[in-house]
């Protein structure tokens, strides 16, 4: 089964014809396919669906080629195995980004109390991390594995605004976006950590 026909047949995604339009265009986001990407070093972040009923953990790393790699660690129904995964994360590639002010504050108090180290983005932070990834993208400095679940989520996101930034929304979109919301997220830790900047090509 390809990606596309795992979309359509368990998710509900209703590809259409690639183009250049769209949150994240179609064309630029295959062009950043590819399946032998790999870091060795980065960020982890967690995404929770509305009503804890699904939830997603992703990486990201700067590769030495300067790309952004991103990454669905895992990617499954429900909350409850959120806690130990993201203790084996935590391990390896230190404190797990959120935005506090999604679904995923509802695990908050489960993380702090399994140890499991946290570091909350503010809201500007978040609209940064949304505008970040959509350029990289559309600039062609990330690699994907084109993952289905993240393809979906692609394929499906639409945005909200706020105040004069917008985000990518969940609720507004036709189908889940918790793996995109995640590496997003990632994406901007591994900024962060590293060196790539992609709104200072802009500003």
């Amino acid at each position: 089964m390809t990606p596309e026909t795992w979309c359509v047949e368990r998710l509900g995604v209703v590809f259409t014809a690639e183009g250049g339009s769209g949150v994240i265009p179609a064309n630029s986001w295959k062009a950043c396919r590819d399946l032998g990407s790999t870091v060795e070093g980065g960020r982890i972040a967690l995404a929770v669906g509305d009503g804890g009923s699904v939830a997603a953990i992703a990486l990201a790393g700067e590769r030495a080629d300067g790309s952004l790699h991103l990454e669905v660690v895992r990617h499954a129904a429900g909350t409850g195995w959120v806690v130990e995964a993201a203790k084996a994360g935590v391990a390896d590639y230190g404190p797990l980004l959120v935005d506090p002010k999604s679904p995923t504050m509802a695990l908050l108090a489960d993380l702090e109390k399994a140890g499991v180290e946290v570091e909350e983005l503010a809201t500007g932070d978040v609209t940064k991390a949304c505008a970040e990834l959509q350029l990289d993208v559309k600039e062609c400095r990330a690699r994907h594995l084109d993952q289905p679940e993240l393809n979906a989520a692609v394929a499906g996101v639409a945005i909200r605004t706020v105040g004069e930034a917008w985000v990518f929304s969940a609720k507004a979109s036709t189908v889940d976006v918790s793996p995109l919301l995640a590496v997003t997220l990632a994406g901007h830790g591994a900024r962060v950590a590293g060196s790539v900047d992609p709104m200072s090509q802009i500003f």
